[in-house]
């Protein structure tokens, strides 16, 4: 059974600081008699926000307010969150480029006030804009609301995580990768199970009947459709339970339970009028319509059919138009009204739409063949009527040439038919035999790949265990050696002597930098207490320098890895530091690593000069990172524009140790 209608909730996740939201009366009231500049801006913030609902002319001449007041004080958090109301604005009139530009400027403003909320939100609304402005663009929705997501679950917001877990699920679902559509939407019923949000428990639950049906696990969409339904007409969400009784009806269609789903359908219908709500019922009519000529009540289904093609007119629908037309025709069809059944057909054609339904041309031509036979019929009929036996003659030649030309057809389809089959299994060798070349070049370049991998992954760990030997001999031998010289050339001079004490500084230097080094090559703090405690050494001590400031934030489980592993984490986190030390210009490093059962995540972002991904030329420093990923079967993401910093995203699968 065709589907027509889908249910599919998405949550678009308010991404603006949220104020307490008072009436419009008294917001004006308190801008009035405020005297403090801060207090003043988020009444303005307050009143932008109220009117986005109501006129967003007054909301986004209330947020360029806010940020003159901001600027003139140079208030930070009121110019970022006027910036969010004005990009808000440009998005509902798709200028698009303006809003990206103003989430950005505000973005930049929260990560200096280090507001961890306010950046989730920002976040959230980059999502909400590529979400909107193009399908080619719901990657980058995608990335945005899991950045949202990981700071929401930094400060603990479940309600934010589950409305961005429901909004990923639907961009997912868009791009038909069901599957993952269904993680990130049971992901979103038990954080709403969690804070137990009623409402949206039912949205989830109806969100992932919707993606098993669409993977044709029938049973499993149903049975999450029922849950819906239930906790619907318990918590009397009216709306919501007529669209799951539709899709649930339209289900039992397609699985011929048709007691069920009539009983579905005729209280959806129910639903919607009493709603007026003159769409819904038209595709409920729709439905029911496809219900009764599968039953083979055609009578009925005509009633359903025609009422929906009414609505469909109204509102414009040709899609739907054409569906029902074709519906129509085959219900004539089937009761071998040719007359009516071409007609119906050939309304499909002229609203543009006969491709899409009709599977053969051939289909209409022998409509109108029979058709054509059955009128001439007709015609032989009252002739011989009026003209008794003159008119038997007429009857017997017309009925040789109708036969004549049903052999021909049929001939014509045998000799066709016969073709295609030919031509087909011809076509299918090809594809085989393609397929086969296909899958060997691929096991060969499998192959290829892993021998690279074993190559590199032998020179690595030759390399590591060579720096591991180096600065054991280091610190064990040369540093020891230096010490005893040291204690012996105390024994030689009066320390009051300038040429001894200079010596013995450097003396002293040399036994630093043969620590300093032998540690570089080999962190003392990863081989006793593992990767978190090693990369919390190499950041603190970067931090003395005061040439930078790193934050680290650590997420998730603190189990001890692989060595192999955390030596390459280390390496690759000690990489991304150093090219940004010398190359980025920063001034600021965020370092996120989040550790789950199944997956390591890193997060490296700065606040640099960025540069172009595309056109940069990767110097050794990128090549070793990206070669102890592969080893690691990790994947690594480079988001970075001129002017605009860097943000580097990398996976790799978690083997603990």
């Amino acid at each position: 059974m065709k589907k027509i209608l889908l249910f599919l909730v998405v949550a678009i996740s308010v991404s603006l600081p949220v104020h307490a939201q008072p009436k419009i009366d008294s917001l004006k009231t308190e801008l009035a008699n405020g005297t403090d500049y801060k207090q003043k801006v988020a009444r303005l913030i307050d009143l932008s926000f109220e009117y986005i609902f109501i006129d967003m002319d007054s909301s986004f001449l209330y947020a360029n307010k806010a940020y003159e007041l901001s600027s003139k004080n140079n208030y930070k958090l009121g110019i970022a969150e006027s910036r969010l109301r004005q990009s808000t604005y440009w998005m509902r009139n798709n200028e698009f480029n303006k809003a990206e530009s103003l989430l950005q400027e505000a973005l930049n403003l929260y990560m200096q006030l280090k507001d961890t909320t306010a950046m989730a939100g920002t976040y959230a609304s980059f999502g909400n804009l590529y979400l909107t402005r193009n399908d080619d663009d719901l990657d980058l929705a995608a990335k945005y609301f899991i950045k949202a997501s990981s700071l929401y679950e930094i400060v603990g917001s479940k309600k934010h995580m589950a409305d961005i877990q429901l909004s990923i699920g639907g961009i997912f679902h868009q791009k038909q990768n069901y599957e993952l559509a269904i993680d990130y939407f049971q992901r979103a019923y038990e954080l709403y199970m969690e804070i137990n949000d009623k409402q949206y428990i039912s949205m989830a639950t109806a969100n992932i009947g919707v993606a098993y049906q669409e993977l044709g696990d029938y049973e499993q969409a149903l049975k999450n459709y029922r849950l819906s339904i239930k906790q619907d007409s318990i918590m009397g969400y009216k709306t919501s339970l007529g669209l799951n009784l539709n899709n649930a009806g339209s289900l039992l269609t397609q699985l011929n339970r048709f007691d069920e789903a009539e009983r579905y359908l005729k209280d959806a219908l129910q639903i919607h009028r009493e709603q007026e709500n003159e769409a819904r019922t038209g595709y409920t009519y729709e439905y029911l319509g496809k219900l009764y000529s599968k039953m083979n009540r055609y009578s009925l289904a005509k009633t359903y059919l025609d009422s929906s093609l009414v609505i469909a007119k109204k509102m414009e629908r040709s899609n739907q138009r054409a569906r029902i037309y074709e519906m129509l025709s085959e219900n004539y069809m089937k009761q071998h009204d040719f007359k009516n059944a071409f007609a119906n057909l050939y309304m499909t054609k002229m609203i543009g739409d006969s491709l899409a339904t009709i599977n053969n041309k051939q289909e209409v031509k022998d409509l109108l063949i029979k058709y054509e036979s059955e009128k001439n019929k007709r015609e032989i009929l009252e002739l011989d009527y009026k003209n008794k036996m003159g008119e038997i003659a007429l009857s017997e030649a017309n009925a040789e040439k109708t036969w004549l030309i049903i052999i021909m057809v049929s001939i014509l389809l045998l000799v066709t038919t016969l073709a295609v089959v030919i031509w087909q299994r011809i076509h299918n060798r090809k594809l085989i035999a393609l397929k086969d070349k296909q899958l060997l070049q691929n096991d060969i370049e499998k192959l290829k790949r892993e021998k690279e991998l074993a190559s590199f992954n032998a020179l690595i760990t030759g390399q590591e265990e060579e720096r591991k030997r180096i600065a054991t001999e280091l610190h064990d031998s040369i540093g020891s050696m230096l010490s005893t010289i040291k204690l012996n050339y105390r024994n030689l001079k009066n320390s009051n002597d300038e040429a001894y004490q200079l010596t013995e500084g450097l003396l002293d230097s040399a036994c630093d930098e043969v620590r300093r080094v032998a540690h570089n090559m080999m962190p003392e703090a990863l081989l006793k207490f593992g990767l978190i405690e090693a990369v919390n050494d190499l950041v603190a001590k970067i931090n003395q320098s005061n040439e930078l400031n790193i934050d680290l934030i650590v997420l998730g489980q603190s189990k001890k890895l692989n060595p192999t592993t955390e030596l390459y984490i280390y390496r690759i986190i000690q990489e991304l530091i150093n090219n940004t030390l010398k190359h980025a210009r920063a001034s600021e490093i965020m370092i996120q690593i989040n550790q789950r059962d199944d997956m390591i995540n890193i997060m490296v972002e700065d606040n640099g000069i960025g540069f172009n991904p595309e056109t940069a030329q990767a110097g050794i420093g990128l090549k070793n990172i990206n070669s102890r990923i592969n080893v690691l079967r990790g994947h690594i993401t480079y988001d970075s524009e001129p002017d605009k910093g860097c943000v580097v995203m990398i996976d790799i699968p978690n083997l603990a140790a």
